[in-house]
């Protein structure tokens, strides 16, 4: 049964192998993250106990794990504030684009809305000549 579970995988590995790969890459990415992040509360509490007890390098206030926190902050702001400007332009593109949809549906709203209104005035100019010719119709009916 798990052969055949292989089997299938395989096959639709090598069929999709572009799809394929980025999955695997994204799913690689993703455990690689999840495996730093428990690496680094590990390390931290680590740290921590190591030096709660009598005797430590660096006592209660930790001032050397802050500095080091610090340093590891100064290195990752900006990498964060590049990624904000690329989803800030992105957004700004997309708002961009849907302003022009937004503007392009709203002439064509207007067009559309002229169209009903030259509509509705020759409906009533089609009312008033039927009108006027039932009138000399129904006068000659009633002599």
């Amino acid at each position: 049964m798990f052969r055949n579970y292989l089997s299938i995988a395989l096959r639709n590995l090598a069929r999709h192998k572009l799809f394929s790969f980025i999955n695997i890459g994204g799913l690689g990415l993703g455990l690689a993250c999840t495996t730093f992040i428990i690496l680094f509360v590990a390390a931290m509490s680590a740290w921590i106990l190591w030096n709660t007890r009598a005797g430590a390098f660096d006592p209660f206030p930790f001032i050397l794990l802050n500095l080091v926190l610090s340093c590891l902050a100064a290195l990752q702001a900006p990498v964060i504030m590049m990624s904000q400007n690329r989803q800030d332009t992105k957004d700004r593109v997309r708002s961009e684009l849907d302003f022009e949809v937004n503007r392009r549906a709203e002439l064509e709203i207007q067009g559309l809305s002229r169209k009903m209104h030259l509509l509705d005035e020759r409906i009533d100019d089609l009312t008033d000549l039927l009108r006027d010719r039932r009138e000399p119709a129904a006068q000659h009916a009633g002599e």
